[in-house]
């Protein structure tokens, strides 16, 4: 319960709707606990909402996610960095991975990969895109070769700023 400006007690619902509740006498305060009660039933409530302090989430660093990586598929996601499979991203949620990592630890993982220097530069055009078994499954386009100089001339020139 929170007490307004006109000292006229309310209770807070889920959808942050504030119900104002008849001021009682400080001697009722059984007649107010049954007034709050009957408020709860009419919205079907069972408790008041409270909040809670945010606590830190916890993220797995990158050098953990990046060995589950390796040690599950050595060939494509070891230390030689090749262009990977269009959409590997769905390969990999439905790999023996899944079970160690949950689905925005894979997504967090390969997209620091994916803009890494080394793998940027992998990317020529040309260049055989690998699946996870490290099976050639397509080229790298003329366009899509393009996108990985020009990120690399980006960030190179933030780097000499």
């Amino acid at each position: 319960m929170k007490n307004t400006e006109n000292n006229q007690p309310q209770v807070v619902v889920k959808k942050k709707r504030r119900i104002n509740i008849p001021q009682a006498p400080a001697s009722n305060n059984e007649k107010l606990a049954t007034i709050i009660e009957e408020k709860r039933t009419q919205l079907s409530l069972t408790s008041v909402k409270q909040s809670r302090p945010k606590t830190p989430s916890s993220q797995r660093p990158l050098h953990e996610i990046f060995a589950i990586f390796e040690a599950a598929f050595p060939k494509t996601l070891g230390k030689t960095f090749h262009p990977l499979k269009i959409g590997i991203h769905k390969d990999l949620m439905q790999s023996v991975v899944r079970e160690q990592l949950n689905h925005r630890e894979c997504r967090r993982g390969l997209h620091a990969r994916m803009r890494s220097f080394r793998y940027l530069e992998a990317c020529q055009t040309g260049a055989q895109r690998l699946d996870l078994e490290g099976n050639p499954c397509g080229e790298v386009t003329a366009e899509q070769a393009h996108y990985a100089s020009e990120q690399l001339a980006k960030r190179n020139v933030q780097k000499d700023a």
